[in-house]
């Protein structure tokens, strides 16, 4: 029967097309590496070709079973994709918590699943590797990565718990870093701590040992592994009372190396009830403790650059922000000749100039030193500078203004660093200076009448110490020719090549030496000396030096 009708097969056309998008789909599932089974890519083609012949005899019987047949085998073979999906999604979402069970020690009786040590081993290195990445690239701290190498030696190893501890060697200290499990105390537990599973664990986990007197340190020191058999018998580990949970049946102890140092220690036990460790043990903390070394110096060395980098990052937004606290020029100032220099070292300067003529009565001078080199000490200089510039503009002595500049400065509790400061008021129309300093803040002064150097001024505490610290006025009439020489001690404790300092005395002389020539030129002979004095020797703190000179 020949169908006049083409309407009818239009059922068959769109069966057609879906067959030909199935075809298609396999093919790129296929070339993604997605197992495609080659009976569903024949089925694809039957399907295909049966639409195809269907169509060519034009038989409205041929196009009816064509139909439905192709859509019952379109049907059958959508649900068994969909069931072989989804049994693989089953499958690997499985394969996790096989993979941990793996490695989960069998204390219940229940037989463990049989995987050659070797493998396990490997395959921990692996996860200790894996969690060493995802350290840095968490940018977790330390403590995290500690952990979860903990965990893992605990698993393979069978342990009951387990700690590991890191080793200060400035403090010639070795201190617990991570403790999971039930770990019986090796040491002599203080009389006053309660034989209470809680207080034991809360005192171990913060606890520090010494090198001496302890199994610890004794590893430490001989970078040698220890498998205990008979802690009751070792007078290393030290006899506790005799609740179950201080007693252990079997410890180990092995050291985790970096280049032959050892930094830490891993240290395994097994409560009284539990059988001993053995040999096979052993062996996987050793090999353990190695990929525990290099994932520490990993994480370490990242942090490291970390650290540099942000310091760098930190310098450069600092060294930005000080470019616009600092003079640009020295302004023209009535009888008064005055030069100055500041050689910085990397970093955030320490060193603070500033020139402020805010009454027609005097003109102020400040240099200050801050201690550190961060953004912290940033911080202390732009406050410093920002108090001084407002309360100069008062009456107020030069102790006073120091006085409440420290009150300011000290009520910031959670800032720690100091500074030490001159402020020297100059009176041009008197020919009359007062000032008052901070901490080691030398005011030199050289009389040209009699050639002479007078040091005038006294130590007291830097600002930021104690917020009712008081400080001392000290004021001198000068003549035409004086001068008056503030520096940091960056200028003077310098040294040379052969770790010579550069010294007060020597600035002495060289100003001395150029007295009769003006301010700016007098502080660019002493900057020409030092760079001379110094070589090439290198400078490990900010240089300043600011000189008054009398017209």
């Amino acid at each position: 029967m020949v169908i006049d009708d083409s309407l009818a097969f239009i059922p068959l056309l769109l069966t057609l097309a879906v067959n030909a998008a199935l075809l298609v789909l396999f093919v790129v599932l296929k070339i993604k590496r997605i197992r495609i089974s080659i009976f569903q890519f024949l089925a694809a083609i039957v399907m295909l070709l049966g639409c195809f012949f269907a169509v060519r005899t034009s038989s409205l019987f041929l196009a009816a079973i064509a139909a439905l047949t192709q859509g019952l085998l379109l049907i059958l073979y959508c649900l068994v994709f969909f069931y072989k999906h989804t049994a693989e999604q089953d499958q690997r979402a499985e394969l996790p918590a096989r993979s941990a069970r793996r490695f989960v020690p069998a204390r219940s009786g229940a037989k463990e699943e049989e995987i050659p040590l070797d493998s396990r081993i490997i395959q921990a290195g692996k996860d200790i590797t894996e969690v060493s990445t995802d350290t840095i690239s968490e940018h977790s701290e330390i403590p995290y990565l500690l952990d979860r190498i903990n965990d893992i030696v605990v698993q393979n190893t069978k342990a009951d718990g387990g700690a590991i501890l890191l080793v200060d060697e400035f403090e010639d200290l070795v201190s617990v870093k991570s403790l999971i499990g039930d770990f019986p105390p090796p040491y002599k537990l203080p009389e006053d701590i309660a034989p209470k599973e809680l207080a034991v664990k809360t005192h171990f986990k913060n606890a520090d040992f010494s090198f001496e007197d302890n199994i610890f340190g004794s590893v430490v020191k001989t970078g040698n592994s220890e498998l205990i058999l008979s802690p009751q018998t070792d007078s290393r580990i030290a006899q506790n009372t005799q609740e179950d949970f201080l007693q252990a049946s079997s410890y180990i102890f092995v050291p985790i190396k970096v280049r032959d140092t050892v930094i830490g220690i891993i240290a395994l036990a097994r409560k009284k009830t539990s059988e001993k460790f053995g040999q096979e043990e052993l062996l996987t903390a050793q090999i353990l403790s190695d990929f525990a070394g290099i994932a520490v110096r990993n994480v370490y060395a990242f942090q490291e650059k970390s650290e540099y980098a942000e310091l760098t990052r930190e310098a450069l937004i600092a060294g930005n922000l000080q470019q616009t606290l600092y003079l640009k020029k020295i302004p023209p100032l009535p009888a008064l000749s005055v030069g100055s220099f500041l050689n910085t070292v990397e970093g955030v300067c320490s060193d603070y100039f500033d020139i402020i003529s805010a009454r027609s009565d005097r003109i102020s001078f400040i240099l200050a030193d801050v201690t550190g080199k961060s953004m912290v000490s940033l911080t202390i200089m732009i406050m410093i500078r920002a108090i001084m510039r407002v309360i100069v503009n008062t009456p107020q002595s030069a102790s006073t203004i120091l006085s409440w500049t420290n009150r300011g400065i000290a009520l910031e509790s959670a800032i720690d660093h100091y500074a030490s400061l001159a402020l020297v008021n100059y009176d041009a129309a008197k020919k009359e200076i007062q000032f008052s300093t901070a901490g080691a803040s030398p005011v030199l002064y050289f009389a040209a009448k009699e050639k002479t150097w007078k040091k005038v001024s006294s130590e007291s505490e830097p600002l930021g110490v104690e917020k009712t610290t008081k400080y001392a006025d000290h004021a001198l009439k000068l003549q035409s020719g004086d001068i008056i020489a503030l520096y940091t001690d960056g200028l003077v404790e310098s040294v040379d090549e052969n770790g010579i300092q550069y010294s007060e005395n020597r600035l002495k002389e060289v100003i001395g030496a150029n007295a009769s020539r003006d301010g700016k030129q007098i502080a660019d002979a002493v900057n020409s000396d030092l760079s001379g004095f110094m070589g090439n020797a290198a400078f490990h703190d900010d240089q300043s030096l600011v000189v008054l000179k009398i017209q």
